[in-house]
């Protein structure tokens, strides 16, 4: 679930505003987050760390919109 919740924020642009959308950010985005935040919401789970496990699915999410909103034409 967490790495199809990835692919949300950028899949709302690309279908909403496809002309200001840039593909290279957008690529981006999903690449740092599911390198950077999947795995800390992996090890909150399985660690039983709740804290890490909110903040991971939280900046999954966040951090590939923003980047993905960010940087457009």
């Amino acid at each position: 679930g967490t790495l199809r919740a990835t692919t949300l924020f950028p899949t709302i642009y690309a279908l909403t505003m496809p002309e200001r959308l840039i593909e290279k950010y957008m690529f981006y985005g999903l690449l740092i987050s599911i390198l950077i935040f999947v795995p800390v919401f992996g090890f909150g789970n399985f660690m039983g760390y709740t804290h890490l496990m909110v903040f991971g699915a939280i900046m999954t999410v966040g951090s590939s919109g923003v980047i993905t909103i960010l940087k457009r034409k």
